[in-house]
């Protein structure tokens, strides 16, 4: 895993440790050594300490009461009373789902509403997990402690800096925080982020929780593209209301509103259509002066390592978008199933951290083709290939077939740039499926141009 890509970022199983200030340093006396490791990799100053309790939280006062905080793993006894009396104010008791040490979610304890709508933060694509899901949701409501292992207390004498900046934006609300370690492990943009939910289980906020430098920058992307977006009438309601974005202590937050509605349907419906034609703007423009055709060099020269064969590849495409027009269009950069809600027939969309405001069409649709291929169906390249020639013959807005196979190759290439400036290797799956579809349109234009040439 690149260290230096996600540095700053804590490991899983210390998701919440976004509920301590900043540099806290913690005490573990009896641990299991690979979290005793995890807690010491963490930045620390010369602060007041947190003691953290494993299994067993018979621990005097008098040795944790002039403490920054309590954290108890897995302890039956949990002396929240005691605690109370001696000042923590603020106590929190969170489900680590799957477990503490792959923790994908912090799960909060306080009713069997709040549990249930935490899970909201997970939006499953496949049945399994469906499933999984709704099974899991039945089983909080029996208020038993038979559907996780691994769980988590959390004192404090105030509230978190964290909770102090966003939950007055929710007055007169008892705000509870569940939290989410992000991306699996090994995603370089990997970043924590948080549902926050009244006692009833109400989703009040999304909330990104960005450390790492590459999470800044997409984060502040987000935000930029939020609050543009709020800006236009014909799609102000089909994504997230910007509620806050600034530095917290030493973490960038942004808060959005949650959308309505439920997952979208997989495929490509006509709600699915109908969202991403408006985006298009009334403008038409020569499509190599798109932004996302424009900023493409730069960031190729931005690259750890410079890509002569990608540049290359760019130079050529740069030449065929001087030869048509399109219409402006607003991308989103992610638009896949798991980024999408359904609502009274329409599509929403959240997760804008790639969104470009001044595009080519297609894109979106690309990406979600090619997304679900891939990721729900395993696709081989000539499968991606067929679904690229597909969707070419189809001469989606009067384009011909090499013009949108064109914008099909610079989306090759701006997705492969994104990955490759965010840390991930030539060799890593994500990175070589997209580059043996890249070379295979490369492939089959350069023989098309020959057998132009020798006719």
């Amino acid at each position: 895993m690149n260290t230096i890509a996600t540095q700053g970022t804590p490991q899983p199983a210390l998701t919440w440790t976004h509920l301590f200030a900043s540099g806290t340093p913690f005490h573990c006396p009896n641990g299991p050594d690979w979290f005793k490791q995890q807690l010491g990799a963490l930045p620390a100053s010369t602060g007041r300490m947190a003691h953290v309790l494993w299994n067993s939280a018979e621990t005097t006062l008098d040795h944790i009461g002039q403490g920054a905080g309590v954290v108890a793993i897995n302890c039956r006894r949990f002396p929240s009373a005691l605690l109370k009396t001696a000042g923590y104010a603020y106590q929190r008791h969170f489900a680590a789902i799957p477990n503490l040490r792959n923790a994908r979610w912090f799960v909060p304890l306080d009713t069997p509403a709040v549990s249930s709508a935490a899970l909201s933060l997970y939006t499953p694509t496949r049945w399994r997990a469906k499933l999984t899901r709704g099974a899991l949701r039945i089983a909080m409501h029996t208020r038993l402690p038979v559907w996780y292992r691994d769980h988590v207390w959390i004192a404090q004498r105030e509230c978190p800096s964290i909770e102090a900046a966003i939950n007055p934006l929710f007055s007169g609300q008892d705000v509870r925080w569940a939290l989410s370690s992000g991306a699996p492990e090994g995603a370089r943009n990997r970043k924590a982020s948080a549902l926050l939910l009244s006692l009833d289980g109400e989703m009040l906020a999304f909330v990104k929780l960005a450390r790492s430098a590459i999470a800044r920058r997409i984060l502040t992307r987000e935000a930029e593209v939020l609050e543009q977006l709020g800006t236009v009438p014909s799609i102000a309601g089909s994504v997230p209301q910007l509620l806050f974005s600034g530095e917290i202590d030493d973490v960038l937050a942004l808060a959005q509103k949650p959308l309505k509605g439920n997952p979208a349907p997989l495929g490509m419906t006509p709600a699915h259509r109908a969202f991403l034609r408006s985006l298009q703007t009334p403008v038409t423009v020569c499509a190599a002066d798109t932004s996302i055709a424009t900023n493409l060099q730069s960031r190729m020269r931005a690259l750890p390592t410079i890509r002569p064969d990608l540049v290359a590849i760019y130079d050529r495409v740069r030449d065929e978008l001087r030869k048509f027009e399109v219409p402006m269009t607003i991308v989103h950069g992610d638009f896949a199933p798991w980024n999408l809600r359904a609502d009274g027939g329409r599509v929403l969309a959240f997760d804008w951290e790639y969104g470009e405001m001044h595009g080519l069409p297609l894109i979106d649709e690309i990406h979600y083709r090619l997304q679900c291929g891939w990721l729900l169906e395993e696709w081989a390249t000539q499968q991606a290939l067929d679904c690229l020639d597909a969707l070419a013959n189809q001469r989606p807005l009067g384009l011909q077939p090499s013009q949108v196979e064109t914008i099909s190759t610079l989306y090759l290439l701006d997705t492969l740039t994104r990955l490759l400036a965010e840390g991930y290797e030539d060799d890593q799956d994500v990175v070589s499926w997209h580059r043996r579809l890249l070379d295979h349109l490369m492939f089959r234009a350069s023989t098309s141009h020959m057998e132009v040439a020798l006719a």
